[in-house]
């Protein structure tokens, strides 16, 4: 499928897609190229997806995700490779995980510790890396053990080894490689959590362009690209010009059989503007795909009443759904105006 210009625009609003690249995921980002790009899966998705808007490609290095992460706010790059995390999620939108690596915890020699539950204890001490997906769930998740944070990989294993702590926390290949260095160490087995890598994209883009890109890809027969975009906008911003973006995207899961959550839509954009009709008769398709075709028909019997009160020069947006609330009652009016147009016109003869 051939991407939309509204989706071009969106992803890369300058003409190139800017690709954010966390250099440390040393299994997603294995080597340099010859240009001395980084190589790997990571950069190369970057790639294709530039290919396949039809966009040049840049690819923005950052030592680390909490750097890459961070730089969200200063509008330096379009999609971020990175592992999805509830904090990073509330300035970062991720796509579904398109890799899952697991983190567990390499203990010293004679440690007493044999599962990761074990780990959570009083008096124990986790070296990490900061900002690391996993790390970020650690800073959430334990409760009685000390988390003790550093910059970087190799940073972390350092302060595990040199302080003598009781507990590396690490993505499982790289603790493999580091247990290797450390006679008598072991990975405890199973896991604390899996890092959901993906990419992500900035949540506070411009509205209007999201908007916008919405519409037009609703208007080109591209729903899903149009509930994407205007997703994003309700996500971020439900009132969004007087809540009309709950009115657009209720109409586009109306249109893709989401019955439910476009109802649920069009009652909250109802308790805001009250006279439209186009909302009414939606709400009123809705019911009746639920199964309720007597609010069905109350409801459009209150979207010909609304039609009828509103002033004169705002009818003509609503005509069409007046017509499907009650299709006689605009038909009869129009053929009345068109007689009455004749008889003026014939008087003047």
């Amino acid at each position: 499928m051939e991407p939309s210009a509204a989706a071009i625009a969106a992803l890369a609003p300058t003409g190139t897609l800017r690709a954010a690249i966390n250099l440390s995921n040393f299994l997603l980002v294995t080597g340099r190229g010859a240009d001395g790009n980084p190589e790997g899966v990571s950069p190369d998705m970057a790639r294709e997806l530039a290919r396949r808007l039809g966009v040049g490609i840049e690819l923005v290095r950052f030592k680390t995700p909490g750097a890459l992460a961070d730089a969200v706010a200063e509008g330096v790059w379009d999609i971020g490779n990175i592992g999805a995390e509830p904090a990073r999620a509330e300035h970062i939108a991720f796509t579904a995980a398109y890799c899952e690596i697991e983190a567990s915890y390499i203990v010293p020699a004679g440690s007493p510790i044999q599962s990761v539950e074990e780990v959570d204890q009083p008096g124990k001490r986790v070296a990490c890396a900061a900002r690391s997906a996993y790390g970020l769930w650690l800073e959430r998740n334990l409760h009685q053990a000390e988390l003790v944070q550093v910059s970087g990989l190799d940073d972390s294993f350092d302060l595990f080894v040199e302080q003598k702590l009781d507990a590396l926390a690490g993505l499982l290949p790289r603790l493999i490689t580091d247990v290797e260095r450390l006679p008598g160490a072991r990975i405890l087995p199973g896991r604390f959590t899996a890092v959901q890598q993906a990419i992500g994209t900035p949540k506070d883009r411009d509205p209007d362009t999201l908007y916008l890109g919405g519409l037009a890809a609703r208007g080109c027969g591209k729903p899903e690209e149009a509930e994407a975009l205007l997703s994003e906008v309700h996500g971020g911003a439900p009132d969004f010009k007087l809540s009309q973006v709950k009115l657009e995207l209720a109409e586009v899961l109306l249109r893709r059989g989401e019955a439910a959550q476009a109802a649920s839509l069009l009652a909250q954009y109802l308790e805001k503007r009250r006279s439209s009709v186009r909302a009414r008769v939606l709400l009123a398709q809705a019911k009746e795909r639920l199964g309720d075709p007597g609010v069905a028909k109350q409801l459009k019997a209150e979207a010909w009443k609304a039609y009828v009160g509103l002033p004169r020069y705002l009818r003509s947006e609503e005509r069409l759904w007046a017509w499907r609330a009650k299709p006689e009652r605009p038909l009869m009016y129009a053929a009345l105006g068109l007689v009455v147009g004749v008889a003026s016109v014939l008087a003047r003869l």
